[in-house]
């Protein structure tokens, strides 16, 4: 069985199967503070992704943790990629083989849980693919004039005398 989507998500992403989307609570508008634990560069990865989740409505206080993680596997990932450019794709092992460099393995676990986190908040491709918004194009005089009698309850109000 696949995972549940918030309906914000389900919304901007389309809802292919023309299932009722069913409300949730709706979360406070401000972005939360990162945890005081975040290391610098994780704390930059907060100040440039949060903003851009805050605008599609998909973080919210409770979100605080998961997205934390997000941000510090992150700053870990891109630690990990500058240690590995200082070191060989190989090592010798104990035994005196060769080997990968286990950085190479650490890198790749951490990349598949922050896919995971990516995806319940739809930073990576996949997440976002098929995602549309539609903007409801905001009349003029002339459009409200044109539109005296029929049911346009959809568009952003302005009256017309």
């Amino acid at each position: 069985m696949s995972e549940r989507k918030p309906a914000k998500l389900r919304l901007l992403q389309g809802n292919a199967g023309h299932r009722m989307v069913p409300t949730e609570p709706v979360a406070p508008p401000e972005i939360p503070k990162p945890p005081g634990y975040l290391s610098a560069a994780a704390r930059r990865e907060w100040r440039h992704t949060a903003p851009l989740l805050k605008a599609n409505g998909l973080i919210a206080m409770q979100d605080r943790e998961l997205f934390a993680r997000w941000c510090t596997l992150v700053a870990k990932i891109s630690a990990y990629e500058k240690q590995l450019e200082l070191e060989t794709p190989t090592v010798t092992a104990q035994s005196g083989y060769s080997m990968p460099n286990p950085l190479i393995g650490i890198i790749n676990a951490a990349s598949k849980q922050l896919v995971g986190l990516g995806d319940r908040f739809g930073l990576n491709p996949k997440a976002r693919a098929g995602q549309h918004v539609e903007l409801k194009p905001e009349l003029d005089e002339f459009d409200l004039y044109l539109a005296r009698g029929k049911d346009f309850q959809h568009y952003p109000s302005k009256k017309v005398d």
